[in-house]
């Protein structure tokens, strides 16, 4: 609400700030009743979708090959990110999965999505498909 009134009144505190506040607050608690449902049913899919994206977007970042992973490997920030998506990958799954029975033998699902990014580094190079759309005579 503190960020909000400024955009409606940039003056520091008036008395519309107050009524904003009156008008907005009951707003806000009708769309929160609406929506809440909404949050924690998609919950554990946005978890593991974003653990998904965030692990392809920080390999793409830093591996081009595999000497770059040999060198990753040793960076303990890189590990820590690398660590904290699969954990982030193992609520998700887990989150999904508790809903039937819960068994922690999902969790050996969760380095899946880096195992498959490193199996697949040699055939999918950003470096060679840029070259490849270079070519002098406009083929592709």
């Amino acid at each position: 609400m503190l960020l909000c009134r400024t955009w409606f009144h940039p003056v520091a505190f008036t008395t519309r700030s107050v009524y904003n506040a009156l008008y907005f607050l009951p707003f806000i608690a009708i769309l929160h009743s609406i929506l809440c449902g909404l949050i924690y049913y998609s919950f554990p899919y946005l978890c593991v979708a974003g653990s998904l994206i965030l692990t392809a977007v920080i390999m793409a970042e830093n591996l081009q090959n595999y000497d770059d992973v040999k060198q990753h490997l040793g960076k303990p920030v890189f590990m820590i990110q690398i660590v904290m998506y699969w954990v982030l990958h193992g609520y998700g799954i887990l989150s999904i999965v508790a809903y039937n029975s819960l068994s922690y033998w999902y969790l050996f699902l969760t380095p899946i999505p880096t195992v498959f990014y490193l199996a697949t580094l040699p055939f999918s190079l950003p470096v060679v498909l840029s070259i490849s759309n270079e070519l002098p005579d406009g083929n592709v």
